[in-house]
């Protein structure tokens, strides 16, 4: 390419840089009023013994070491400024120096959630915006160039130490941030980067990596793990130490004797986790997320899934609903244990007259997630690493251990087959152990085996002769292989059966067979 080329392509690339820019500017922050660039005269800054000429855009000043005596020359170097300024905040000139909150502050703007948008969108802009709020917080004075391994690994250390959202600032016992929702604040700021980046061209942007951690979704619980789950919503204690039940002595005031009982919280506590009880059943039985069975009914409705008992049927969305909106929810005949349960549930709350299946204690719903009252449920079973997500995963994965296809179980939890595969299921060497064992093996045909064996009898001669009876038996084989070495043989009535018609097939001698 030519000089005068090169040239032009410069001046052209300049001038829509330019023009960007003046874009930007005139159109301002979405949402907020902005008022036009203008020149201050600024009496408490000398310049020479003169006020200072300082450029006002954005609601902040800028100086342009220029005195008073020379506001023309500020008000042609106003739009020069302004340029320069921008160029340097959206990284145009100096990518490793742009501010982290304007970053985040831009990303929220264009990430708004409009009006129409559906209920899945608002909560997920609202998740947002409170993740962004948390990196403004601790990051906002940083610049890109900052954010490096260290930079990440001292952010996630601290917002670790942090108290939960859910609870009171002042509570002591509130419990702490998990990893998760700290490198869940790494997530979004990658996204915010991101897109920063891809918008406005810039040629650098920092490696930030999302450190690998366990999700509480990935814990598998197993059945002995469920029925310390079942016993804790009745209010007994796991004590890890001991690795059994936290048991206390109770002494008898008319014999003073004295036994050890298992500790039990009190009866206000166990009545309130009876909803709890009703949640792990629902998702390790048929699935269910966690907001789809909060939400299930007796009856019938538009908004919201039902059990229907005569019909065992679970729907888990209501016939109002959006079928494409949000993740799958769709309906599935119970299995024999939820029916069984849901039977009993029914008959109570016909009689009390609650309308949910999960519901509190004066039968009115919950009207958002019973997390609080799940984490205390785990923690007394001794597996705080779980939620109520993990007994989805582990009811996909006992079905399939059980031996249900994977079209089955799809059908069943109402997803793909290729999303059982690829998230759901998970491998347990405790299930293959049991599949392998004595009584699990599939069922094996029943036929007549002929015992070759000339050691297990006294005539060894015969053995191949097969004319004493002693040495021809019939072994019924059932789920295990016969002692000795066996052939199988046809049976009688199938070997004097005479076949319709015989045809030879010409060819070689290997390919030739009767038909």
């Amino acid at each position: 390419m030519s000089n005068a080329n090169q040239g032009l392509g410069q001046i052209v690339s300049e001038s829509i840089v330019q023009a960007l820019l003046h874009a930007s500017l005139a159109t301002g922050r979405r949402g907020r009023k902005t008022s036009p660039p203008r020149i201050w005269i600024r009496a408490d800054r000398l310049t020479d013994g003169e006020p200072t000429c300082y450029a006002v855009f954005r609601g902040k000043a800028h100086s342009l070491a220029l005195p008073a005596s020379q506001e023309v020359e500020a008000r042609q170097f106003l739009s020069t400024t302004i340029l320069a300024v921008e160029a340097r905040a959206r990284g145009l000139v100096a990518p490793r120096d742009v501010p982290v909150r304007v970053i985040l502050e831009w990303y929220r703007d264009d990430q708004r959630c409009l009006y129409q948008a559906n209920r899945h969108r608002r909560r997920a802009h609202r998740t947002m915006v409170t993740r962004t709020t948390t990196l403004l917080r601790r990051l906002g004075r940083k610049v890109l160039g900052d954010l490096d391994g260290v930079a990440i690994t001292r952010y996630i250390d601290a917002r670790m130490r942090d108290a939960h959202g859910a609870y009171s600032k002042t509570k002591k016992v509130a419990p702490r941030v998990s990893l998760s929702t700290a490198c869940d604040d790494i997530g979004h700021l990658r996204r915010a980067i991101q897109a920063y980046v891809a918008f406005f061209q810039i040629p650098w942007m920092p490696a930030i990596k999302v450190p690998a951690h366990f999700t509480r979704r990935e814990f598998l619980v197993d059945r002995h793990l469920f029925a310390r789950i079942l016993e804790s919503c009745r209010g007994y204690v796991w004590d890890k130490a001991t690795n059994g039940w936290l048991m206390e002595t109770v002494v008898n005031p008319t014999t003073g004797e004295e036994r050890q009982v298992r500790v039990r919280r009190k009866p206000d506590t166990v009545a309130h986790r009876r909803a709890v009880s009703r949640l792990v059943r629902i998702a390790v039985y048929s699935g269910t997320r966690h907001g789809a069975a909060r939400a299930l009914k007796w009856k019938l409705n538009a908004r919201g899934g039902c059990i229907d008992v005569e019909r065992n049927a679970i729907h888990r969305a209501g016939y109002g609903d959006d079928p494409n909106g949000g993740k799958p929810q769709l309906s599935s005949a119970m299995r024999g244990p939820l029916r069984s349960f849901a039977s009993i549930w029914e008959r109570r709350d016909r009689i009390t007259g609650a309308q949910h299946v999960i519901h509190k204690l004066d039968g009115s719903p919950f009207r958002s997630h019973l997390s609080g009252t799940v984490r205390e449920v785990m923690a007394d079973a001794g597996v705080p690493e779980a939620c109520v997500h993990s007994l989805r995963h582990a009811s996909i994965t006992w079905m399939m251990h059980d031996g249900y296809d994977v079209a089955t179980v799809a059908d069943i939890i109402g997803v793909s087959e290729k999303t059982v595969w690829a998230v759901y299921r998970q491998w347990n060497m405790q299930s293959q152990q049991r599949a392998v064992g004595a009584g699990r093996l599939p069922i094996a045909k029943i036929w007549t085996a002929v015992r070759l064996d000339p050691a297990a009898d006294n005539d060894s001669g015969a053995a191949n002769q097969g004319t004493e009876k002693s040495f021809r038996q019939k072994v019924a084989v059932l789920q295990r292989a016969p002692t000795g070495r066996a052939v199988r043989k046809p049976s009688t009535d199938r070997a004097a059966r005479k076949p319709k018609s015989v045809r030879t097939v010409r060819g070689p001698a290997r390919y030739r067979r009767a038909r």
